[in-house]
């Protein structure tokens, strides 16, 4: 009878263990594969608008954080590095990142900085302070800068492409005029045409070099891209034009 009673007493301390196991479940580690992707918010900022910022977290653990202050010029802030991961916390830390706070909370898919001390903010504000996980798939529905022209780099100039897949267009700006047009690409294959380019009727200082970004357009048949670089090539000769990932526009 005392075995019987040993027994149920042990089969319960079993049940109620499982059951304490169930509602409190291990913590799986975090992974660089599980946090990869662009993050994008606009965080409060003491004497401007606001920081339009986004930060795209790497596989390899390398990140690239831009920023652009609303309301002033057209500047994007870039720092890249690599960051580190306590699991524990679920807390996620920039290398080479100073002068803003550095370290973001992973929760619910999206990431919330934290402040300098590595508090998280609370109150009113805390949404304020919520980076969202946003989808960038292939090169479309992003904003491409151009950095590179005809084989010379290109500085100060607001030239930029947008493949925008909801619409079904893509435009832009040659530095002067703003432009659409109507696009076929093929992503598998590495392969885009533009046609049906229309342009703005704006005269500038140096229609010569718009010109050129016109007809370059017109000519393009393949792109390749390369972490945040994205090329427009015609067949196999060297890039006709080279354009930069910008996730703050």
């Amino acid at each position: 009878m005392k075995t019987r009673n040993l027994i149920g007493m042990a089969l319960s301390v079993a049940v109620i263990f499982s059951a304490c196991q169930s509602n409190n479940p291990k913590k799986v580690d975090l992974e660089p594969k599980d946090i990869q992707g662009v993050y994008v918010g606009t965080l409060p900022c003491a004497d401007c608008e606001g920081i339009i910022t986004a930060l795209k977290l790497n596989e390899d653990m390398t990140y690239l954080l831009q920023r652009h202050y609303k309301g002033e010029d057209d500047k994007v802030f870039q720092t890249s590095g690599t960051y580190f991961i306590d699991s524990e916390k679920r807390e996620i830390s920039l290398t080479g990142v100073t002068d803003v706070p550095a370290t973001y909370l992973y929760e619910n898919d999206n990431l919330v900085q934290l402040d300098m001390s590595g508090k998280k903010i609370k109150g009113e504000s805390a949404s304020n302070y919520i980076l969202n996980r946003k989808d960038f798939q292939g090169i479309t529905n992003r904003y491409w800068k151009l950095v590179e022209f005809q084989g010379a780099p290109v500085t100060g100039e607001k030239a930029f492409l947008v493949i925008d897949a909801q619409e079904g267009r893509a435009y832009g700006s040659t530095s002067c005029n703003t432009f659409t047009a109507v696009y076929e690409l093929d992503e598998a294959a590495g392969r885009i045409r533009l046609s049906q380019i229309a342009t703005t009727q704006m005269i500038c200082i140096d229609m010569e070099n718009e010109a050129a970004f016109l007809e370059m357009l017109e000519n393009i048949d393949n792109y390749s891209v390369n972490g945040e670089r994205m090329t427009l090539n015609r067949a196999r000769i060297a890039p006709l034009a080279v354009f930069e990932a910008v996730y703050v526009k």
